[in-house]
């Protein structure tokens, strides 16, 4: 069994890591530039909005009160004439990234301490792993035949360059 408290690094640099790629792909890209098309009209529509002074929420137009509503033909008659509608009001000023960014990163590091609790329960110290995917596509992964009594055990594997053919490295499985 290994401490969670010596996987703190590892936690942390999966963090930060995922952190830093899921930032990049987000805005690199530019993926998300045309989801939000502009409203024809914007002006007049937002200064049609502002006498409501509608809080921040979600909000969905028409909305029925219940399903007896729902059924009723004078909401069937609304939705028909529209628009149909589903609203986010956020609070007025510039939006801020800062808080949804913090949390996001305390989120990948609670999943890093969940992934490391799981680990240093089930896996006991000095662990040795199966070939990595790279390990077997750029590497020929080859059983180590025991010779005589100096050998190396039935249960060692071999790591052959393919290139070469030369022995690199006897693992234990």
């Amino acid at each position: 069994m290994v401490s969670l408290m010596s996987l703190w690094l590892p936690i942390l640099l999966s963090a930060v890591i995922v952190f830093v790629a899921s930032s990049v792909i987000h805005m690199t890209p530019l993926w998300h530039k045309n989801d939000f098309p502009k409203v024809p009209r914007e002006a007049e529509l937002l200064n049609a909005l502002r006498p409501f002074a509608i809080a921040p929420g979600d909000y969905f137009i028409p909305r029925a009160a219940g399903m007896q509503e729902m059924r009723s033909p004078e909401f069937k008659e609304k939705m028909r004439q529209g628009p149909v509608a589903l609203m986010t009001v956020m609070p007025n000023g510039p939006i801020s990234m800062g808080r949804p960014l913090a949390q996001w990163f305390v989120f990948l590091i609670v999943v890093g301490i969940f992934a490391a609790y799981i680990a240093s329960r089930t896996l006991p110290a000095g662990t040795s792993t199966q070939p990595s995917a790279l390990e077997r596509r750029y590497w020929k992964v080859a059983p180590v035949v025991p010779v005589g009594p100096a050998a190396v055990s039935t249960t060692s594997r071999a790591v052959v360059s393919p290139s070469t053919g030369a022995v690199t490295a006897a693992v234990p499985t």
